[in-house]
């Protein structure tokens, strides 16, 4: 993961998933979950950024696992806000 910070008021997201990293179709659901996440997780993430998820390799992994390395990749880069009771 990467990201630029902008200064500005919005947030947004890109996706690196080459052919070489799966199918059509596999990159195609991958992206899709991806984006699910972080609709899930838009209250909680900083705005001003720009941030792009490069995948690399094939993620074999359920939506759930998915989810747990995102929100780890966007905590640990102090993107996301503490969540308030």
């Amino acid at each position: 993961m990467h990201f630029v910070t902008t200064g500005g008021e919005r947030i947004r997201f890109g996706f690196v998933l080459p052919a070489k990293v799966a199918k059509a179709h596999r990159r195609n659901l991958l992206r899709r979950r991806m984006k699910e996440i972080l609709r899930a997780a838009l209250p909680r993430i900083r705005t001003g950024h720009d941030i792009v998820f490069a995948v690399r390799q094939d993620i074999d992994e359920d939506f759930l696992e998915l989810k747990k390395k995102m929100m780890y990749l966007l905590s640990s880069r102090g993107l996301l806000m503490k969540e308030t009771p």
